[in-house]
Order: C-alpha cells, then structure tokens, then sequence
C-alpha cells in the first residue's frame, strides 16, 4: 500500500492467474466425472480439475479448504467441501498423475454454510443452525 501521491513499487503486485470455469465449461458438456479440461483452456487461463456432478440429490457446493492440520493425517493435501443438499462433507484429492479422486468423508451437517480453519491448520465447518463444528477423525 501507498500513500497517496507516491509511485508504487514496480514488484508489489503479485502476477495474476485466471482460474475460469466458463471458458472450457462449454466443451466439458457429456464428458465422464473427473474429466480433465486442461487440454481445451485458452491460453493463460488455469482450468478447474473437477466438475462436481450435480446428480442424486446434490445440487450446490458449499466450498471448503485445503485440510493442512494434524489430526487426520490422511486427509494432508485434500480439498474439504460440502454439498448444501445432501449435507455431506466430501473431499477431493489431486493425483501425481493429475487424476483426481473424489470421496464422501461418512460425515453429514445439514445445512452448511462456510468453512474455516485454525492456527494449527484444523478444519471447521459451520451450519445454519448456528453451530460451529470442527472436523475430526470419527
């Protein structure tokens, strides 16, 4: 930051990354779960690695974090979301090969509205019946 009538150093802004569903999302229509749209991102344009399958009930994705706590040391490394719908708390885990794995983690909360995290990197998610619960090996 700034202040006024001063220049602004040539390196504060950190290079930008365009992450767009909408520019590939056209040519994903009819592909298998887990499909891949690296191949069709314009340039300069970092595409999704997932498209959540909106079948069976699902139907918003309620986004989580990335679980960088201790406690579950298996879920290290994995996006931690939910569906609002089903109330299922669900993970998603990128291969090294750049297959990704989707999974239910056997937990469900209705109603979730946000997640968060702690100093130590353990995960929270909250409802709208105003609870706020963290997330642990069961």
């Amino acid at each position: 930051m700034s202040r006024r009538g001063q220049e602004r150093p040539q390196n504060a802004a950190p290079t930008a990354k365009v992450f767009s569903w909408r520019a590939v999302r056209c040519a994903t229509r009819d592909r298998p779960e887990g499909w891949l749209a690296s191949t069709l991102a314009p340039a300069g344009v970092v595409p999704p690695v997932y498209e959540y399958p909106h079948t069976g009930g699902a139907c918003v994705v309620i986004g989580g974090d990335v679980y960088r706590g201790s406690a579950i040391p298996a879920l290290v490394g994995d996006y931690v979301f939910a569906d609002f719908c089903l109330g299922t708390l669900q993970a998603l885990r990128v291969q090294p090969d750049g297959s990704v794995e989707h999974f239910d983690l056997g937990a469900t909360l209705p109603d979730v509205s946000s997640f968060g995290t702690d100093a130590n990197g353990e995960l929270y998610v909250t409802s709208l019946d105003g609870g706020v619960y963290r997330i642990t090996r069961g």
